[in-house]
């Protein structure tokens, strides 16, 4: 192995005559943007080239390894904080469904990476920011061990896992805010999840480029591929991607506000402060990525400043508030909704009232014997048993009630409590989703005294 000369440390008063000021705490001072060479080892096989750095460069390269460091570490402790309150806090019903083992399985890809980072950083001979590579430039002389390069490979891997699982909660995320919008404009909402989730599959190529291209130069194999272009690019591309899938996620909120004005359904102040809080918390989820990436993208020496790693953390951290509130309210707004259809607004329950006399007083007409003072009432004879059922006029509001129960009755599959919760999920058969509904016009017809017809079948 060749071994480049130790060049002679350079006399400083060759460069200045005498020091003008002195350094307050160790910084400034006339020697502190003063130049010094330093031995390169063998940049561009010349043995005979130094660097010129200085004081200042040294510095500024310090305090960007401190700050990855630091945010390496917050990004661990926040994952892992939301990780424990979400398995403490989450109940067993709700850990078996599609969004929070997703949402499980990013957190634990992200923890991860942020474990690597962290680790590598403080650990001498695997962190990626050598002092003697970022203050020379000494690219070419530098060789990567294969534990560095596998340890590169499992931060990769697990950045490229995350954020697919991230992309599929706010996808589950928007797919439940959006269901007013897929069932009444079909052709809008495929519009709008196409745009999305093309964004998406954008950004995990560009993804896959940056981790491949990354990689590759750790190997010594060089590709043709601008590393800053594809840095950038992915970068921007995940800020963007989460940032949209949130904006329209808020918007789909401000409509289901918009919708409850405009239908006339009143809710409790704490039903709207919950719709209130959730628009302010998917706004965030649409600012704080943006501006995470911006201030990444920042022109840095020694590219260092990696507030990017907190894009992800930040997102995953905001989306168990999103989705707390997201079942609950679509389902409000659908009984809402329904409520205001078949009763036509207020003037509903009036209805349900005028019905239920009628038909007790068809029933009493039906079983009251007609007596006249002329006749002799003959001892009863107790007849056979039969059928008999009452026959009732058309009923625009009972017949499909009728209609759906008998529907469910000749139904196989099991009744289910949770099919208008799991309908947000998105994976809920459509005779589920009718059971629910039957259920639900059921309770309100016994709160009303109002029996369906296909229970009022008697024995005369």
């Amino acid at each position: 192995m060749h071994s480049a000369p130790v060049t002679p440390a350079i006399n400083p008063s060759t460069v200045t005559p005498v020091s003008t000021g002195l350094a307050d705490n160790g910084y400034g001072g006339s020697w502190y943007t003063v130049d010094f060479a330093v031995p390169v080892s063998n940049l561009n096989d010349d043995p005979t080239v130094v660097k010129a750095i200085n004081w200042y460069m040294t510095d500024q390269f310090v305090q960007s390894t401190a700050n990855a460091g630091s945010i390496y570490g917050i990004s661990f402790g926040i994952c892992l904080i939301v990780l424990i309150y979400v398995l403490l806090l989450t109940p067993k019903s709700k850990m078996c469904t599609p969004f929070f083992g997703f949402f499980i399985l990013a957190l634990i890809c992200e923890m991860v990476r942020s474990l690597v980072d962290t680790v590598r950083v403080g650990k001498i001979g695997m962190s990626p920011y050598s002092a003697y590579l970022n203050l020379t430039g000494d690219v070419g002389s530098t060789k990567w061990s294969m534990g560095y390069i596998n340890l590169s490979i499992t931060k990769q891997a697990a950045a490229i896992l995350s954020y697919c699982f991230t992309i599929t909660c706010l996808w589950i995320q928007a797919y439940s805010l959006l269901r007013h919008i897929r069932h009444g404009c079909p052709h809008v909402y495929w519009a709008v999840m196409a745009v999305l989730t093309g964004g998406s599959l954008a950004t995990l190529v560009f993804d896959i480029m940056y981790a491949y291209t990354q990689i590759r130069r750790l190997q010594g194999h060089p590709t043709s591929v601008d590393f800053n272009t594809i840095t950038s690019g992915t970068w921007m591309g995940l800020a963007l991607s989460f940032a949209l899938w949130s904006l329209v996620s808020s918007i789909s909120v401000i409509y289901m506000i918009y919708t409850r004005i405009r239908l006339g359904i009143r809710g409790s102040g704490v039903s709207q402060f919950s719709l209130a809080l959730l628009m302010l918390v998917l706004l965030d989820s649409f600012v704080v990525p943006i501006t995470l990436c911006l201030l990444g993208l920042i022109p840095n020496r020694f590219d260092i400043t990696k507030a990017t790693s907190l894009v992800t953390p930040a997102v995953l951290a905001l989306l168990p508030i999103t989705f707390l509130f997201t079942t609950t309210h679509s389902t409000e707004m659908s009984r809402g909704q329904q409520g205001t259809a078949n009763g036509h607004g207020h003037d509903h329950d009036h209805q349900n009232h005028r019905h239920d006399n009628d038909e007790r007083e068809i029933r009493n007409n039906a079983s009251t014997p007609a007596t006249d003072s002329n006749t002799t009432l003959l001892p009863e004879v107790t007849p056979l048993p039969r059928v008999r059922v009452v026959r009732r006029r058309a009923d625009p509001f009972r017949d499909p009630v009728d209609q759906e129960l008998a529907d469910i009755d000749a139904m196989p599959s099991q009744r289910t409590s949770q099919a208008s919760e799991d309908l947000m999920m998105g994976y809920v058969p459509d005779e589920q989703v009718l059971q629910q509904r039957a259920r639900r016009v059921m309770r309100s017809l016994v709160g009303s005294n109002i029996t369906p017809r296909s229970s009022q079948t008697t024995l005369a």
